[in-house]
C-alpha cells in the first residue's frame, strides 16, 4: 500500500467550548499520529497534506460540549445517571 496524506480542520481543539450559567468549559479535542508509540505526536488543530505511511494510526478526539448550569442544583439521582452512562467524569 502506498502512501496517503491526511488534512484536518478541527475547531476546538485549542480553546474549549466554554460552560453557561455555571456550567463546566467542556474538554479541549485532539488529532495524535500513532498514540501509546514512540512515534506519538500531536497535530495542530489545523494539518494539511500530512504525509501517512504504512500502519500509521490517527487517533481523533472530538472536543466536549460546555455545561449548562451549575451542577450543584441538579437532583441527586440525575446526576448519578449521567455517571452511569459515561456523560461526566
Amino acid at each position: 500500500m502506498a502512501a496517503a496524506r491526511f488534512s484536518v480542520r478541527a475547531g476546538k481543539h485549542l480553546n474549549p467550548a466554554r460552560g453557561v450559567e455555571g456550567g463546566g468549559d467542556g474538554r479541549p479535542g485532539a488529532c495524535i499520529v500513532n498514540p501509546v508509540t514512540e512515534r506519538e505526536r500531536a497535530l495542530p488543530s489545523r494539518t494539511a497534506d500530512l504525509r501517512l505511511e504504512r500502519g500509521d494510526v490517527i487517533h481523533l478526539e472530538t472536543p466536549g460540549g460546555g455545561g449548562f448550569g451549575r451542577p450543584q442544583e441538579r437532583e441527586a439521582a440525575l446526576i448519578e445517571l449521567d455517571l452511569d452512562e459515561g456523560f461526566v467524569t
